[in-house]
């Protein structure tokens, strides 16, 4: 007879021996627990599905579907900013999952705090108070003596000097 998923996993808890690599020794001990959280006989879709809606209710999100298949299944929601959706169960309770358009929100202020900071601590200004990507898209800058550029915000931040104008006068 075949053990378990289960079995196997308690067998792995039972068994499990450091090594000299604390990383690799932490990654195998947070997937042991993960595969312990929801052994996969022990828990069916209904209950998933229970356990989902308390997640989402935990949140003050609504979940927009009326049942899953299994743990992968797509599921579709809106959180409570009004974005609406689509993730697993396994995405969510495993992950702590959020909302993509919420996490990018978030994501977004802290970027536009930095490059604020940035300029207001190089005696600058930032012109347009709007979201660029790190790699991608330009802040527009002006400097204490008035010259204005373009640039990207992870370049400007690797240069040595604020202004690239003030540098060669």
């Amino acid at each position: 007879m075949n053990p378990s998923r289960y079995q196997r996993t308690m067998r792995t808890i039972r068994d499990f021996q450091l090594t000299d690599n604390p990383k690799k020794d932490l990654e195998m001990i947070l997937q042991i627990a993960k595969d312990c959280l929801d052994p996969p006989n022990l828990i069916d879709n209904d209950q998933r599905f229970q356990r989902l809606l308390n997640f989402c209710e935990d949140k003050n999100w609504k979940c927009l579907s009326d049942s899953m298949e299994f743990a992968q299944s797509n599921i579709e929601f809106q959180c409570d900013k009004g974005h609406k959706f689509k993730s697993s169960y396994a995405k969510l309770i495993h992950n702590h999952g959020d909302c993509p358009d919420c996490l990018f929100l978030r994501k977004k202020s802290v970027v536009i705090d930095r490059i604020l900071e940035y300029c207001e601590n190089n005696g600058g200004e930032l012109l347009r108070d709007e979201y660029v990507s790190a790699e991608k898209g330009n802040c527009y800058i002006r400097c204490k003596e008035g010259h204005e550029w373009a640039e990207p915000w992870i370049s400007l931040k690797r240069r040595k000097t604020f202004c690239p104008f003030c540098k060669t006068n």
